[in-house]
């Protein structure tokens, strides 16, 4: 009987052995160190505390986070981190297999976080920034950047946009802009963007075709709201002006295309003032060309014949200097 329950227990005994895996059982009791196949990393050095999650006791903590595993990409960019590589740097910082599971792929991306620069963003920029800068005759107005954004991913954390100084005053059509990127008061990139404008104003349109160096009559203008071309004129002198040119009807005035009205026309009869000790002479004369207030002009002496250099002091007056 005794050797019976002996033979019993024996056998019982075996088949508990044979059932529990006792190897598997001691390595789950392992801690994990885990890996995911793609894990975003700030800039700076990447330690291995900051890319894997330990899952078990935290007394290895303090030596996954003393391994270097490089410097971390670029925002935007990406650089691999291997498995051989990683056991490598447990084994050199004396954490051997006995003590630790690693659980990752033979491959993980490490991508430097940070978000993407984007052709909206800039252009909401410039709309606020660009506002103080539009000329007051500008009814509405819009831009967009001219040519494709190269691919720039800005770091992680606050940054600013800061707009250099314009190197001329805006104008409808294509405009160059200088840009800075800045964190924490340093400059990352610099930008210069090609950036084209649209707007809209009022321009004085001619009701009729005027001819050169016609005076220009206020009743012949009406004042129409067009979308700008760059050149248009958006107001007009107080003083008279007369055209530099012939003006076609229907078609906005331009820069250039309107002078002030001279003094003096070329071919008009003019005063000729000179003093002599301190006596005024005054004879007739006649323009050689035209002058306005101050400068100097070739006149003829119509009773002399003689040609003479005087300055424009009047309508129709020149004073021999």
């Amino acid at each position: 009987m005794a050797m019976g329950r002996r033979i019993l227990i024996a056998f019982l005994t075996a088949i508990c052995l044979a059932v529990i895996p006792v190897g598997p059982v001691l390595a789950a009791e392992l801690p994990r160190l885990i890996l995911p196949p793609e894990i975003m990393v700030e800039g700076g050095r990447v330690h291995l505390d900051a890319v894997g999650t330990l899952v078990g006791p935290s007394a290895l903590l303090p030596k996954l986070a003393g391994i270097d595993l490089g410097e971390a990409p670029p925002p935007g960019q990406f650089r691999l981190l291997t498995r051989n590589y990683v056991e490598f740097k447990l084994v050199q910082a004396g954490v051997g297999q006995d003590e630790l599971k690693l659980e990752m792929a033979e491959r993980v991306r490490l991508v430097g976080a940070g978000t993407q620069l984007t052709a909206e963003r800039i252009r909401d920029f410039l709309r606020q920034d660009l506002a103080a800068e539009v000329p007051e005759a500008w009814i509405a107005w819009d831009l967009h950047l001219a040519g494709a954004l190269s691919p720039y991913w800005l770091p992680p954390g606050r940054t600013a946009f800061v707009r250099e100084p314009l190197d001329a005053p805006l104008k409808p059509g294509n405009n160059l802009l200088k840009l800075r990127v800045v964190k924490d008061g340093r400059v990352l990139r610099r930008f210069t963007l090609a950036v084209q404008i649209r707007a809209k104003a009022r321009v004085p349109v001619l009701k009729a075709d005027i001819k050169r160096h016609h005076t220009l009559d206020l009743q012949a203008i009406v004042w129409e709201e067009r979308e700008l071309k760059g050149g248009e004129l958006t107001a007009l002198p107080e003083t008279p002006v007369r055209a530099t040119r012939w003006l076609r009807q229907g078609e906005p005035l331009q820069e250039g295309e309107i002078e002030p009205v001279p003094q003096v026309t070329k071919g008009g009869r003019v005063l000729i003032e000179c003093y002599t000790n301190g006596i005024r002479i005054r004879v007739p004369g006649k323009a050689r060309r035209d002058g306005w207030q101050g400068q100097v002009i070739p006149v003829v002496n119509i009773d002399s014949g003689k040609t003479v250099l005087a300055r424009v002091v009047g309508a129709g007056k020149v004073e021999v200097e």
